[in-house]
């Protein structure tokens, strides 16, 4: 057996301690990328019990991606001409008012505020009436002239 010196004995205790260091680092970076490959694993289990039925198609995406930042701004781009419905004046003002509290019947007195309310009555299209006339022609056996019956205007 080879006796070293006290230098060679710290020179290699030094180097085992650099080691250690190193490879405690190296475990603990190992064990971090485990993790995280074991959760992905986990999730691509998941996703994949999906497809083990056969009559399940393809585009049924049951994990559809989420989308953090949504594509664009929403609704109608700045200074787009709106598309207002324009209200006529209307044909009949009726004004409605109650005399008593439907809750517990209660007289009421002056209203708090007048709502209106316009309702768009679109009557049903009237049914086209078609008339056909059959008109006589005849001819005059004095003058030769046709004569045509002339039927009624219809309103």
């Amino acid at each position: 057996m080879v006796l070293a010196s006290r230098s060679d004995i710290d020179r290699y205790i030094l180097e085992l301690e650099n080691t250690i260091e190193r490879l405690t680092s190296e475990n603990s970076t190992l064990k971090g990328e485990n993790e995280g490959l074991r959760t992905e694993n986990g999730d691509l289990k998941k996703r994949l019990l999906v497809y083990e039925n056969p009559h399940t198609p393809p585009s049924l995406q049951l994990f559809k991606p989420k989308i953090v930042n949504p594509p664009g701004k929403r609704g109608a781009p700045k200074g787009h001409k709106g598309a207002t419905k324009v209200l006529g004046e209307p044909d009949e003002i009726i004004h409605v008012s109650a005399e008593k509290c439907p809750g517990c019947s209660h007289p009421l007195d002056t209203p708090v505020r007048t709502e209106k309310k316009t309702i768009f009555d679109i009557p049903p299209p009237q049914k086209v009436r078609v008339t056909e006339y059959d008109l006589d022609v005849y001819k005059c056996s004095n003058c030769g002239i046709e004569v045509r019956a002339k039927h009624r205007v219809a309103r």
